[in-house]
């Protein structure tokens, strides 16, 4: 005689997940139209950067209210030896600064707008006038690829370096050479960046 059927347990299943969205996927989801920016023949992109907001102890105030200037509309893409400017706001290029000798690595504008500091595989650091694209600063310190380098948010004439010569150096735009160089890494130094109440001048 066959074994009596019996009824199987009933599977609870999973509840189905709300369908509303989360604030960040609402947030993601607001951009419709992406935007490709090929790179010139193809090079990696090594960087992109924008201006940092000025600290609260920044020289980079505007002369009528003694407020924070307005961060300017610029990011910068470095891929291979140039550094190009766009704008935030339209995603148009904006310029082109091809002035290396070597691969560029980093860029970086000032807080204002009006100078942009970049680094390349040489070792070489170069300041330059956005506006004219003219070199302002030539730095030759460093004798490995600099990675990084980034000016300070609070003071307009600092900026920091690191490079695979495993040192950190402080630079002064009036200055021929670094004002303090850091040491003690026992590899690559591949970032370097100021603390947000940091001046990052001579005496900081």
């Amino acid at each position: 005689m066959a074994a009596p059927v019996l009824p199987l347990p009933q599977t609870k299943l999973p509840s189905i997940p709300s369908t509303r969205l989360t604030p960040e996927q609402q947030y993601w989801r607001s951009f419709k139209n992406p935007l490709l920016l090929p790179s010139p023949s193809n090079s990696p992109i090594n960087h992109i950067s924008q201006p940092s907001l000025p600290s609260s102890a920044s020289s980079f105030t505007t002369s009528a209210a003694s407020s924070p200037a307005a961060p300017p509309d610029l990011f910068t893409v470095t891929t291979g030896a140039r550094v190009q400017l766009y704008s935030i706001r339209t995603r148009k290029l904006l310029k082109t600064i091809t002035r290396f000798d070597d691969i560029a690595r980093c860029a970086s504008v000032r807080a204002d707008g009006r100078v942009l500091a970049a680094s390349d595989d040489g070792g070489t650091i170069q300041v330059f006038d956005i506006h004219s694209r003219a070199i302002l600063k030539t730095w030759r310190e460093h004798k490995q690829p600099v990675w990084a380098v980034q000016f300070s948010p609070a003071n307009p004439t600092a900026l920091v370096s690191a490079s695979d010569d495993r040192t950190v150096r402080l630079w002064d735009l009036p200055s021929e050479s670094s004002v303090r160089t850091f040491v003690g890494h026992a590899d690559y130094v591949r970032c370097a960046g100021f603390m947000p109440a940091a001046g990052g001048g001579r005496g900081g």
